[in-house]
C-alpha cells in the first residue's frame, strides 16, 4: 500500500517595508555583547592570564612568615624531694587538676611566643622560565586572535548591511519587472483574444512572466538569507525569530494551554 505525503508550509518569507538598521557602530556593539562565541575568546583569553600568573610564580623568589603563639597549663600533683636531709615540695601555685591548668592557660601564665622567616630565591631556574615563555606567547598569539576577530566584527557587519541593501534593491526591481511581465502578458493576452496576435507570441510573453516570476521568488530568499547572516553576525537569530531560551536557563517547561492535560 502506498501512502503519499505533502508537504504545506504554513509560513511565508515576509520582506518588511524597511529595514529600521541601526547606525553601524551601534550595531558592532550589540554584535560584540550578544555573540557567544566573542564572549567564550574573552573568557579564553582570561583563563590564559590566570595560567601565565601561575607559571610566573615559579621564577619569583619567596618569602615565607610565621608566629607561633603557644600556652600551657603546668598544674599537677605535688612531689616531696629529700636532698641530704632536707624536704622540699613543689610551690603550691602549680598543684592541682585540670581545673588549675585550663585556668592557667586562658590567664596567659606560661606563654610560649616565636616568629621567624624563610626566604628562598631559585636561581637559573631554565624550566620555569621557559614555561613562563610559553605562556606568554600563547597569551600573545590568543589576544591578537581575539582582536582580529573583534575588527572582523565590524568588517562582517558592514559587509552584512551592504548585502542586504543590495538584496532589497534586487527585489524591488525583480517585483517591478514583474508587473511589468504580468501587464505585457495581459495586454499580449487580450491582443490574441482579439485577433491581433498569434499563441507564439502569447507563449513568449508567458514565458517572460515565468522567469521575472522566478527572479522575483529568487531575489526573496537572497533578501531573506542576508537578513538571515546579518542577525547572526549580530547574534540576535533567536531574538529575531521571537525565540525565548528562559526555559532552557530555568530548566522548567511551562505546558501549553493547547496541548492535552494528559497522555493517553
Amino acid at each position: 500500500m502506498l501512502a503519499s505525503v505533502r508537504i504545506v508550509p504554513i509560513d511565508s518569507i515576509a520582506i518588511p517595508p524597511t529595514d529600521n538598521l541601526l547606525p553601524i557602530d551601534q550595531m558592532v556593539r550589540q554584535a560584540l555583547v550578544n555573540r557567544s562565541d566573542l564572549a567564550s575568546e574573552v573568557a579564553g583569553e582570561k583563563a590564559n592570564e590566570v595560567n601565565s600568573l601561575g607559571t610566573r610564580n615559579g621564577i619569583l623568589p619567596t618569602l615565607d612568615g610565621f608566629v607561633v603563639e603557644s600556652q600551657a597549663g603546668l598544674a599537677g600533683a605535688p612531689k616531696t624531694i629529700n636532698v641530704d636531709g632536707l624536704t622540699e615540695s613543689g610551690d603550691k601555685y602549680f598543684a592541682g587538676g585540670i581545673g588549675n591548668a585550663l585556668g592557667q592557660v586562658f590567664r596567659r601564665n606560661f606563654p610560649t611566643e616565636s616568629a621567624g622567616a624563610f626566604y628562598q630565591e631559585p636561581l637559573r631556574n631554565r624550566q620555569a622560565q621557559a614555561d613562563y615563555a610559553i605562556d606568554l606567547l600563547q597569551l600573545r598569539q590568543t589576544q591578537l586572535s581575539n582582536r582580529k576577530d573583534f575588527n572582523q566584527v565590524e568588517v562582517d557587519v558592514r559587509n552584512g548591511v551592504v548585502a542586504l541593501r543590495q538584496a532589497r534593491a534586487r527585489y524591488d526591481a525583480a517585483v517591478k519587472n514583474r508587473e511589468l511581465q504580468q501587464e505585457l502578458f495581459d495586454a499580449e493576452e487580450k491582443r490574441f483574444r482579439l485577433g491581433a496576435s498569434t499563441p507564439y507570441n502569447v507563449a513568449l510573453q508567458q514565458r517572460d512572466l515565468i522567469s521575472a516570476q522566478s527572479s522575483a521568488v529568487a531575489a526573496l530568499v537572497a533578501y531573506s538569507n542576508a537578513r538571515v547572516s546579518l542577525d547572526q553576525t549580530l547574534g540576535i537569530t533567536l531574538e529575531a525569530n521571537h525565540v525565548s531560551m528562559d526555559e532552557v536557563k530555568s530548566g522548567k517547561i511551562a505546558r501549553s494551554s493547547s496541548l492535552p492535560s494528559s497522555l493517553p
